[in-house]
């Protein structure tokens, strides 16, 4: 990635209560990732479709809203939201450019800690797509679907340390977060977005690396190295996959208040032998409990199986290989 910034141009960490300020994103992106300008496009996506984001105070406006209308940005937002039932914010490839569609709603699905401020969570997801539109290795066309997902992820938990400092409690539940998406979500959706063991690797290194100290060509790249030496085996994604298909797109139920297909994962991490399963398993089991309080049934009988889950857990993640730990080029 020649042309890029020393290092990044923010100083200050951003504050839990800060607004999402797109324009602002935007025209630091350029700032960081000079190469990137006008080879990507960012929409502000809503119920209307979308609008271009251009900052003021850079040239190429003319062309950048000619090459909007050429590719009806508002059609395309409006059919993918149509497509999926619900709005997101994606990144989409078109000759040569990426469009970068942000929604500054809640997002439908967590992707930072339940209650974490929605500005925060925006931001997480900027910097998601940005990875997508801007690291090569991110995007579809060079990596399989669940790395070039775990990159965008990685980049932008790397982001979240720049941003909001390495002891933000609310960037812990994204592992848990993807691995509840694995277990309860569509296939497709819940398999190409699992992304917890390279996410988890951060985590694990989040007060070992001076974050602040990496230029953007490295945090890139430290992206791209976690995921490569962190991502499951195809061999192992296959099993995990095997063994969650009975809840697939149970997360319907699971918010309708049935608290069946949680009480049956956690029958099948207490019993079985596969490590995985009971790492992510059980991550989504406690995570749907702390979410969803209200699926926590009463009883003696039903918190022991709870403390017996969490031991299982322990002994699982003490017998997981250790985490890669990945030192950049300073």
């Amino acid at each position: 990635m020649p042309g890029l910034a020393t290092t990044f141009n923010q100083n200050t960490q951003n504050g839990e209560t800060a607004p999402f300020d797109f324009e602002a994103e935007v025209a630091q992106a350029w700032r960081d990732f000079p190469e990137t300008k006008g080879k990507i496009l960012f929409f502000r996506a809503d119920d209307n479709g979308a609008e271009l984001v251009f900052p003021a105070g850079f040239e190429g406006r003319d062309v950048a809203e000619a090459c909007a209308e050429w590719v009806d940005a508002p059609a395309r937002a409006r059919s993918a939201f149509a497509r999926w039932g619900v709005k997101n914010s994606f990144c989409q490839p078109w000759s040569g450019t990426r469009l970068v569609f942000l929604i500054e709603d809640k997002h439908p699905y967590d992707k930072l800690r339940h209650d974490a401020p929605v500005a925060m969570e925006t931001t997480f997801v900027f910097d998601h797509e940005f990875a997508h539109a801007s690291i090569a290795e991110a995007g579809y066309a060079l990596s399989d679907k669940t790395r070039a997902e775990s990159i965008a992820d990685a980049y932008a938990t790397i982001r979240h340390f720049q941003r909001y400092g390495a002891d933000s409690p609310y960037i812990d539940a994204v592992p848990a977060n993807r691995a509840f998406d694995l277990v309860f979500r569509e296939s497709w959706y819940g398999t190409s977005h699992f992304t917890s063991p390279s996410v988890a690797a951060l985590l694990a290194q989040r007060h070992k690396v001076d974050w602040n100290a990496l230029s953007p060509e490295e945090t890139a790249e430290f992206a791209i190295q976690t995921v490569l030496e962190n991502e499951l085996p195809y061999a192992q994604m296959k099993q995990l996959r095997e063994a969650f298909k009975p809840f697939e797109k149970k997360e319907k139920a699971l918010q309708e208040g049935d608290a069946a297909p949680l009480r049956a994962l956690a029958e099948l991490v207490l019993h079985t032998s596969v490590n995985d399963v009971i790492r992510y398993g059980g991550a989504a089991v406690q995570l749907t409990l702390t979410r969803d309080a209200a699926l926590l049934p009463e009883g003696e009988n039903w918190k022991a199986l709870r403390r017996k889950l969490a031991r299982r857990q322990r002994r699982a993640a003490r017998r997981s290989r250790p985490f890669l730990s990945i030192t950049p080029k300073l």
